[in-house]
Formats: structure tokens, sequence, C-alpha cells
């Protein structure tokens, strides 16, 4: 025989016996049970309106049917369970998905054992633990209709003090002891978690009569925009044993079964703390590192970059800030003292390739921001006072440092770690950086306003079914409340600048406003902000994009190629070719981003890299003789050939190394056996030796892979081949020691990556370093761009350092050694003329040079004229004007005092009669 029950409980010999088909219709008219039993014990009329209220007359029923079979000696089957939703609307009945609870009545709602009332403990729902979860069946239907969950469950009422509001959070568990693990769906669409646990149908806790989906909004602010984790959220509505309870929302549930589902790590093996560093869920063996963690940032200072970062690995700074970014922003009042949630993997090392959840750093949950965003209640506006109370101007990021407080809700332990890293300028500066990043994107207000937008439309299609029910909120109350809101999001992000700027001094915003040449070429990066279509605040048209920043605040763009492109410039109020630059806001800005077909060449173990030289100049200064084998100044190479003595047209066959099998067969001198793996420090032998801010210096001694040549590549696109525009190369060149075979150093290029090398010529003349037997004496180089180099995707430009034949003695077969130093290619974009000898008057090198802070610069004249000498940095901004008068004909000397510049080139130009010349000079400190 078989009996079945529609109220939920389970079928016994005493139900109803299965006689005949049933029929199923629509329950109009069917009284309210469950729903008109109270769910706490508040008095009418309560201040903050959480008194239970019976529903505005008959709740919409579904049918829940449970069936049960019976032999005839008693013996019986499992509980078959099913949900029936039946309505002339079909599908359209709900505009969300449903979930269905069918269980014993008692469960819920005895005075023993009901979970959901007061019973006889004057709040069953306070009670927690095992010994109060029920079993329920739960059903999931999706929008389509499809029942994708039908399972055995468990059930606990979820929260804190809105356990004893009359619409309840409930969290939900898969376990084998109802007969399935797992909830095998994916409930939230917009997170690939294919599988829970856990999860939550959450009441939207203090805000359960006012939005309803406070936390959820302030949460979706900044969802796919940050690691940090997130309690992602759906609008579901619930039924209880067939009757209507009205809207939930889906939510993620924090234990250590959310870290083995998000993350796939052993949920044995990780920890969760909470608030002032209570134990919460997982394995209590990590309850010590963070102590650790704690007291080292408490206990040092972390203006001490070395103790920062050793706190780096202790904790992910990034995620911290983030955290502590969106609390201030909602201005969250029930926080830092409670609402604290942190985890971190037991097995982590923070010094591997592992991914960062596995890295072993304490990480920050973010949950149960309901007082934010002006929730209208006296005990959230007086947690704020001192700040500002319950307005958008509330200074909340004062309040999360606060360190006098001895209670809730900001007392000093919770805001001790964020107190002390804000002693360090880098967290400081990351802090600051990353506030305006979000609310140049997530945060921006009319970005706000617009997800708000968005979840009252979803909302209001099922408000009203939901306000009978429960009867709060009102409709008008549920309107004004997101009004609120919504005057919260249009004026925090101004407020929020505002208390950034008071706090930091950052001084003024101004906009900068960014392009590409072709969206599908590539996009750019903004400091922590990738602009492309899942950006949040982005439109359809990704570009222009604008954004506001702080005029005292370094901002960092990066240009990114799609595959298939290379970037070659940014244009606009800065002209540069780097592909990363760093810009101080000063006013605004606007740039484009250019990119350009082709994969730009990444070099290879001859050909380095190239450099794009636009308006910005290559320097190559400086090599010290600790670099390693195998390591070369960016967009260069050194090579060597596989002959002694090669001359100039000899094949460079190999980058510079020097053989090395073991400690007993090696190219290395005796005296440099200590100095394996490091070629530039070397003694004797065929070398290159680093040398400092003198550059580098070669020489050989036959080793049968002698040197060499410099190789440097170049992106020469974009460079025009116009008057107003000088293209030069610039380089320095030594001998230190003068030997009976002559070497000399000849600049030559190419276009491509093969093909022979092509002179530079000056005055019809082969440009080129000529060993020099006064070895104190440094020549100085200044050549043109042939025409035929400019706008080319790869140049080579190469030093050949080669053996010209000719031995001063046959006594000595040693080689000359010869410094370079001061390589430099730039365009210089300063004249409107260029001659290679102006009319009456020279310019010399400045000496000395490199120099600091002062160097002099020589002029000659050849009859009276008005003169001009100026002195521009790298972009053509001048710096100082030095002469600007008419001189008689002669020698003359000005000097340069850059005791108030920074390190870097700059160039000094001479002015007369229509003419012009242009030197370079470096000014190292």
């Amino acid at each position: 025989m078989i009996y079945y029950t529609t109220d939920g409980s389970v079928p016994t010999l005493l139900s109803q016996p299965y006689n005949e088909p049933l029929l199923l219709g629509q329950r109009d008219g069917d009284p309210n049970v469950i729903s008109v039993i109270p769910t706490n014990n508040l008095a009418s009329g309560h201040h903050y309106r959480e008194n239970w209220q019976s529903p505005d007359g008959e709740v919409f029923k579904i049918h829940a049917l449970r069936a049960k079979a019976f032999l005839p000696n008693g013996d019986s089957g499992s509980v078959s369970t099913a949900s029936y939703i039946i309505d002339p609307d079909g599908l359209d009945r709900f505009s969300m998905p449903v979930f269905s609870i069918i269980t014993d009545p008692d469960h819920l709602f005895s005075e023993n054992e009901g979970i959901y009332v007061p019973g006889n403990t004057g709040g069953n729902y306070y009670e927690r633990g095992r010994d109060w979860e029920r079993e329920i069946h739960l059903e999931f239907f999706e929008n389509d209709g499809s029942r994708v969950i039908a399972q055995e469950a468990g059930v606990r009422i979820h929260g804190g003090s809105s356990r004893n509001r009359p619409r309840k959070s409930l969290r939900f568990y898969a376990r084998s002891d109802y007969g399935t693990s797992w909830f095998n769906h994916q409930l939230l669409p917009d997170k690939p978690v294919m599988r829970y646990k856990r999860f939550l149908l959450r009441n939207s806790g203090n805000d359960w009569s006012e939005s309803l989906f406070r936390d959820a909004y302030l949460q979706r602010l900044i969802q796919g925009n940050t690691d940090v984790d997130l309690q992602h959220s759906r609008p579901a509505i619930l039924f209880i044993n067939g009757e209507y309870w009205g809207i939930h929302n889906i939510r993620d549930r924090y234990d250590s079964r959310y870290l083995q589902a998000n993350y796939g790590l052993d949920n044995d093996r990780v920890i969760i703390m909470e608030n002032d560093s209570e134990f919460d869920d997982g394995n209590e063996d990590g309850i010590e590192s963070y102590h650790e963690l704690y007291n080292y940032v408490t206990d040092n200072s972390m203006s001490v970059d070395a103790n920062f970062e050793h706190a780096s690995l202790l904790m992910d700074m990034e995620n911290f800030i983030d955290y502590q970014i969106l609390q201030i922003y909602v201005r969250n009042t029930d926080w830092p003292g409670n609402n604290v949630r942190f985890w971190r993997y037991l097995d982590g090392t923070p010094d591997n390739n592992q991914s960062p959840a596995e890295d072993g750093r304490w990480r920050w949950m973010i949950f149960d921001l309901d007082f934010g965003f002006g929730l209208d209640f006296d005990y959230v506006e007086d947690r704020g006072a001192l700040y500002g109370g319950n307005d958008p101007q509330h200074n909340t990021l004062d309040f999360a440092l606060e360190s006098s407080r001895l209670a809730w809700p900001n007392p000093g332990w919770s805001t001790a770690l964020f107190r002390n890293l804000m002693e360090n300028d880098e967290f400081k500066n990351k802090f600051i950086t990353r506030f305006t990043d979000l609310l140049n994107s997530s945060l921006k207000s009319e970005r706000a306003e617009s997800l708000l937008n968005t979840m009252k439309s979803t909302y209001l299609v099922e408000i009203d079914e939901h306000i009978s029910r429960w009867r709060e909120p009102t409709r008008d109350h549920w309107e004004n409340d997101i009004e609120t809101m919504r005057n919260f999001a249009k004026e925090r992000e101004n407020a929020v600048r505002s208390i950034l700027d008071d706090k930091f001094s950052l001084g003024e915003s101004n906009q900068i406003t960014l392009s590409v040449n072709h969206p599908g070429m590539g996009t750019v990066k903004v400091n922590s902000l990738r602009i492309e279509h899942d950006l949040h605040g982005t439109t359809d048209e990704l570009f222009p994009w604008s954004g506001s920043y702080f005029s005292n605040q370094l901002i960092r763009l990066i240009a990114i190629p799609e595959a298939g492109y290379s970037f070659y410039g940014w244009q606009g109020d800065l002209s540069s070719a780097a592909d990363t630059v760093e810009i101080i806001l000063s006013s605004a800005m606007e740039l484009t981003a250019h990119f350009t077909e082709g994969e730009p060449f990444d070099g290879d173990e001859m050909n380095p890299s190239p450099y794009r030289i636009t308006n910005q100049a290559y320097i190559f200064d400086h090599w010290s003789e600790d670099e390693p084998e195998g390591s070369f100044p960016p967009h260069m190479v050194f090579q060597q050939s596989s002959v002694d003595d090669p001359g100039l047209d000899e094949e460079m066959t190999a980058p510079y190394f020097i053989p090395f099998a073991d400690e007993n067969d090696n190219d290395y001198h005796a005296d440099d056996q200590d100095k394996f793996g490091f070629p530039y420090k070397l003694t004797g032998r065929t070398r290159i030796n680093g040398l400092g801010n003198d550059g580098i210096s070669m020489i050989n001694t036959g080793r049968g892979r002698d040197l060499g040549a410099i190789v440097l590549a170049l992106d020469t696109r974009e460079i025009e081949n116009s008057s107003s525009i000088i293209h030069q190369i610039e380089w320095e060149a030594q001998t230190l020691e003068a030997n009976s075979r002559v070497y000399h150093v000849r600049p030559q290029y190419r276009i491509g990556l093969s093909g022979e090398w092509t002179n530079f010529y000056e005055n019809g003349e082969p440009v080129e370093y000529e060993r020099n037997e006064n070895t104190s004496e440094t020549s100085y180089f200044q050549h043109n761009f042939p025409n035929e180099i400019t706008g080319q995707p790869y140049v080579q430009v190469r030093w050949k350092y080669y053996y010209t034949g000719t031995r001063l003695s046959e006594e000595s077969g040693q080689r000359d050694k010869i410094r370079l130093n001061n390589i430099s290619t730039m365009a210089y974009g300063l004249s409107t003329e260029r001659s290679e000898n102006p009319g009456g008057f020279e310019l010399k090198q400045n000496y000395p040079n490199p120099f600091n802070p002062g160097t002099t610069i020589e002029f000659t004249t050849h009859q009276t004229m008005d003169v001009r000498l100026e002195v521009f940095d790298a972009l053509g901004r001048q710096i100082a004007v030095l002469v600007d008068q008419r001189l008689k004909e002669g020698i003359h000397q000005a000097y340069f005092n850059a005791s108030g510049l920074s390190s870097g080139l700059y160039l000094y130009r001479l002015e007369s009669n229509g003419g012009q010349h242009v030197r370079r000079m470096t000014l190292i400190k």
C-alpha cells in the first residue's frame, strides 16, 4: 500500500492511502497554515519593525507531495517527495527561480524542536550546531521550469542578530547521511562553481525589511574586479511545505567546504578565523600563524621596508587593500569590530609558483555589509556619529583607522593591522592608487547607480507579493530606502575623493582621457585597470576612456597589443615609444596608444628585441662586472667570433660566453677560477669587462672565440625624415691599453636580421674610432641616421671591435683594449632647421660629460651675432636659457648647474642666424 501526505510530514500507515491518480490543480482557497505561525515573539509596533505580522490575505500555494510504500507486515521503503507548481501563467508565474522545502512541520514550527520559532527556549532560532539541523527535502526549479535539485538535505537557521527577524536566513547542508554529498548545480550563473556543499538563502540581514538586497548589491559592485572573496548572489522565491515564503537571496556560505569548492583546497588543510583571532572553521593548527602575523605587524614598524616585505610574505597585501576599500566605500559601521573573516591554506608557501590561493598567505572575506549605504536605523546612525553620521560624507577611512575606542564597532584590535600598514609608503600609495582606480570603475557614481537600477528592476517584479506575505517593508518604504541608496551612490564617490585628499594631501583632481588608434589592435592598462569590455564602468564603445586622478598621484600606463599586433608609441599630450610610462597628472591629459600590424620580435640568442625610439632616448651608460653569464643590456647583445683576431668583415657566431665544461675543462684564466659564471669581472684571456659607469671594455687574447661586436636593435617606425627632427646616434670610446695589435671600432647598421652591414658616413668617410696611444683621452661621436633606416620595424646597429691587420711590434702579440660607453640613439624634436655646418658658429661637447652637478659648454662665433643657448630635457621641455645676447667673434663659455635636476639625458641647443646645433649631455647623480 502507498500512503501520502500534502503537509510535509513523512507518510505513515495513518496517512492518506493512495487508491487512484491525484488530480492536482490550483490551490486557490486553501487556508494558510504554517504562514500564520508567529516566527518571533516581539510585540506589535516594535521600534525597528521587527515583529512578526500575519500575511495580508491568502498566500500562493503549490503542491508538496510525499509518498511511501508499506508491506502488509509494516516494513516500508524510502520516502518519495515532489513539488508541483501549477498556475495558468505557467513559467511566467515567477521571474525568479524557485526553491521548495518539504519537511515535517514540527522540524520548523513545533515548540520543542522547531528551529524557525521562539519555542520552549524563548528563541529556538538562536540555537546552533548539528543538534539544531533539521532534515528536509529540497528542490530547486530554474527559470525554465527544470527541476535541477531534488534531494534530502539538512537546514539550519543562519546569521547573527537577524535570527529573530520574522523571515530568517537559512543554511543548507548536503551530506552523505542524507543520500547525496553535494548540491550538484551551478546555483550562481555568474560564478563558475558547479557544486556546493553548503549555501545560504539569506533574508538580507539587517536589511530584511528595507531594500531586501543591500548586501548583495554592495558586494556585487566590485565582483569580477577583485580577488577578495565575495558572496555572489541571486534572488529566488522560497516555498515551505507548499506555502509562499517570499524572496530570499542565494549566497555562498564561507567555511572550509567553500574553499574546497572554489579553490580545490583540501578542506582539512585550511583555516578560517574571525574577528579578534577567533577560530571559525577548518584546521585549528593554523591559529598560531595568525597570531604570528598580527604580532609581527603590530610589534614592528611597518615604515621599515624590510619589515613590510616580511609582512607581505604572511598576508596578501593587494587582497587586504581591496577588502579595506570596499568596507570604507560602503560606510560599513558594523565593522571592523565585527563581521571580519580571514583564511589561509596551511600547506602553502609564498615563494613558489602556486596559485595565489595556495601560497599560504592570509586573505580576507567580505560579508554582511548591511549597515552600508544609509541603512535607516538609529543604531546605525549612532555608530558613525563621530565621523559624519549615516550620510554619504561619513569619514569611514578615519573610522577604520581609529585607535582609541575600546569596544564595537571599531576597537583597537580591529584597526591595528590597517593602522600599522599605513605607516609604510608603498602600502599607503597602493591603497590610494587602488582606491582611485576603483572610483574610476566599479565604484564610480554612474556605475553604482546603474547597478542599483538593475537590481531594483529585478526585485520589482516580485516585490508586491513578497510585501503581502510579510507586511514589511511597505511599498513606499521599499521605494524610499532604494532612493536613500541611490543618493548614497550619487554622492559617495566625490565624498570619498575629498576624504582621501584631506587625509593624504593629494591635490586637485584632473581628467585623463585615453584612446587607441584601432580598438581591435590593443588596449591600455591604467594602474590596476585593464580597459576592456568587462571592466566596470565602461560603455559599449570602450574608447575614449576617461578617469579622474589626483594631481599629486603617480599614474602608470601600459599599452598592451593584441595577438598579431605590436605597440609603436604614445601620441597626444605625451610622446613616448615606451609601452610603460609613468605620469603625474598636473592638468587634464589626452593620450592615444598607437598599435600596428605584426607581432613584435622578441629577440633570440644573437638578435635582441628592438627598442622603439620615437622621442625617447635609448641610453647605455652602465654595466656591472657582477652581471652573470648570458646577461646583456636591454635590447643589446655582445657577440664573439669563432676565430682569432676577427677582421671587419669576419662573421660573429655566438653571444659572448666563456666555455666551461667543468672545473678541469674551462677557458677561465688560472687567476679567475673563483669567477665561474661571471664573465664581466675576469682579469685574463679574451673578455668583456663591466666598468660600472664607464661602460664596458673589450680585449682579445687569441682564444679562438675572439671579440666582437656590440649589437643594438631599434624600431624606428614613426620617425619621419623631416628637417624639423634630428635623428642621431652618439657614443664615446677610449683606448685603455694601447698594445701591438691595432684594433679599431666601427659603427655599422643593417635592416632586418641578416644581410650585409653598412657603414655610417660623415663627410664622405666611414665613422670610426681609431685606437689612441693617449690612454687618457676619450673620443665622442655624433652622427645622423641615414634615411633608409628610418621608419623600419627592425634595425640593427653594431659597434664592431676588429683587428686592422696592423701589428706594431713582432716582439708582442697583445691586442688593444678599448672602452665603449654612453651609447644613445634619439630623435631630437627640437629644431626647425638643421645644418651640418651651421654658418658662423660652432658648438662643442660639454665637459665634463657625464657631469654632476655642473658642466661647461663652449662655443665659437666667427663674427658678431645674436646667440641663444638653451637646455632641454629628453622630452624637449625647456629647462634653462644660458645665453641670449649679441656676442663678438671669439670663443665663449657658459656654465650649467643641474643641482636641482634629476639624473638623465639633457640636450643643449645653440641658435643664431637661422641656424642651430644640438648636442647631448648626461647628468649622473
